[in-house]
C-alpha cells in the first residue's frame, strides 16, 4: 500500500471521508481493508455498492485482508436490496417514483430509529452510481460511533448521476494506476482526454499515472493491444471468436478472457453464437437474460461462480462489469447515434480500465475508428 492508501485504512470516527481514485488506483482495495480493521475492533460494518455483480467481489477482496474478524461484523449489499430488505420489513408499499419511495422510507426510519440494525460504520464502493437521496437514507443507519467512507471516480460516472452530494475538493485523490498495465496507460489517458473533454488536470479526475514504484504494479506484465474494426455484428462475432483462440492458444483459462457487451440483447447473440461454434463444449458464466428477474439471479451469482471455475468464460454488460477486472480484455463497442455518444464516452472509458493484461478492442462505431487506429499504429 502507498502512504495515501494506508491513511484511509485507519479507522475514523466521527468522520465523513471520500476517497476519490483513478480507475485501478486500488480503491476498492483499500475500503476492503478499512471493513476489515473496523470489524477487527468488533465494530459493526455495512458496505455498499450499487451493481449486484459486485457483492461477491467485495467479499473476496474483505475476505483477502489479513484482519480477523468475526464475519457477522460485516454485511456487503447492493443498494436496491438494502433497501428492499427495509421496505418489506416495514411493510412500506413499493411506489414507482424513486425518489418519492426513499423519502418515504427516510421518514420511516426518522421516526423509528432503532427499528432495525445500526452500524458503526458505513463504506460505499462506486459512489458515483448513488443519488444524493440514498445516501441521505444510509447515514440514517449509523450508531454514535458514525463513521463513512466513500470512493469516487467520476469518470466512470456511466449512469450519469448527479454527483453534488460528494462535493467537491480534493479530499484525496489516488492518481497512480496500480492494476492497469503500463502498456495501456497512454490509450487510456488518451481516450479521457479526446472523449471526456470535460475532465481537466483541475479537476478531481487526472491522468493515470505510473506508480512511482515500479514495484506497485499489480500485475507487471508484456501486455498487448489488438483492435479490429467491423461492419456488422456478425463480423464482431466472429472477431471474437479469433481472439479468444488466440488466448487459448496461448494457454489462458477461459475464466482469464472477459467479453464485454453493451446490452443484453447483443450478448444473447453473442453467447449463442460462440456456443455454436463450439458446439456446446464450451462453459460461459453471464449475466444475460431477456428475464429481468433471471438476469437479477444470474447477477447474484456471478462473481461466486466465476471465481469458482477456470474453465468458463465470462461475458457481461459493461455496466455489470465496473469494478470487476480481467487478464484478457474484450470489449465491443456499438454503433449507436450521436445522441447517445455521451454515455457512449463513459462506457468505453470504463470498460478498457478493467483491464489486467492483455486489451482487445472491437469497434462497430466509425466514431472511434480514427482515434483507435491512429493508436494502433502508434503500438
Amino acid at each position: 500500500l502507498t502512504k495515501k492508501q494506508k491513511k484511509y485504512v485507519q479507522i475514523k470516527s466521527q468522520t465523513t471521508q471520500k476517497l476519490s481514485g483513478v480507475a485501478g488506483s486500488g480503491k476498492t482495495r483499500v475500503l476492503a481493508l478499512r471493513a476489515a480493521n473496523l470489524a477487527s475492533q468488533n465494530k459493526s460494518v455495512l458496505v455498499v455498492c450499487f451493481n449486484i455483480t459486485l457483492v461477491n467481489y467485495l467479499v473476496k477482496q474483505i475476505k483477502k485482508a489479513k484482519f480477523r474478524f468475526r464475519p457477522k461484523n460485516i454485511r456487503v449489499v447492493h443498494f436496491d436490496g438494502f433497501r428492499k430488505t427495509y421496505r418489506n420489513l416495514r411493510e412500506i408499499p413499493w411506489n414507482n417514483d424513486d425518489k418519492l419511495h426513499t423519502e418515504e422510507l427516510i421518514t420511516d426510519k426518522k421516526n423509528n430509529p432503532n427499528n432495525t440494525r445500526n452500524y458503526d460504520a458505513i463504506l460505499i464502493d462506486e459512489g458515483q452510481d448513488f443519488e444524493q437521496h440514498w445516501f441521505e437514507f444510509l447515514k440514517l443507519f449509523l450508531t454514535p460511533h458514525r463513521e463513512i467512507l466513500y470512493t469516487v471516480d467520476e469518470k466512470q460516472n456511466i449512469y450519469e448521476k448527479k454527483l453534488n452530494w460528494v462535493g467537491r475538493g480534493r479530499w484525496a485523490v489516488l492518481e497512480e494506476g496500480c492494476r492497469i498495465p503500463q502498456q495501456h496507460l497512454a490509450l487510456i489517458n488518451q481516450f479521457s482526454e479526446t472523449f471526456l473533454k470535460q475532465f481537466t488536470k483541475d479537476t478531481e479526475n487526472p491522468k493515470i499515472v505510473e506508480p512511482e514504484e515500479k514495484q506497485l504494479f499489480l500485475f507487471p506484465t508484456e501486455s498487448k493491444f489488438y483492435y479490429k474494426q467491423c461492419a456488422n455484428f456478425e463480423a464482431t462475432s466472429n472477431a471474437v471468436f479469433n481472439h479468444i483462440e488466440l488466448f487459448k492458444k496461448q494457454k489462458h483459462h477461459l475464466s482469464d478472457i472477459a467479453v464485454l457487451v453493451e446490452n443484453h440483447k447483443e450478448g444473447i447473440y453473442l453467447k449463442s453464437f460462440l456456443k455454436k461454434k463450439y458446439d456446446n463444449d464450451f462453459e460461459i458464466t453471464d449475466i444475460f437474460s431477456e428475464d429481468e428477474k433471471i438476469s437479477r439471479q444470474k447477477k447474484l451469482l456471478f462473481g461466486y461462480s466465476a471465481s469458482r471455475s477456470k474453465k468458463k468464460l465470462l461475458m457481461c454488460t459493461i455496466n455489470s462489469f465496473k469494478g470487476w477486472e480481467a487478464k484478457d480484455l474484450i470489449i465491443l463497442i456499438p454503433n449507436k447515434s450521436e445522441k447517445y455518444i455521451s454515455k457512449l464516452n463513459y462506457l468505453i472509458y470504463t470498460g478498457i480500465t478493467r483491464v489486467k493484461d492483455n486489451l482487445v478492442v472491437i469497434n462497430n462505431n466509425p466514431y472511434y475508428e480514427k482515434f483507435f487506429q491512429k493508436f494502433k499504429k502508434e503500438k
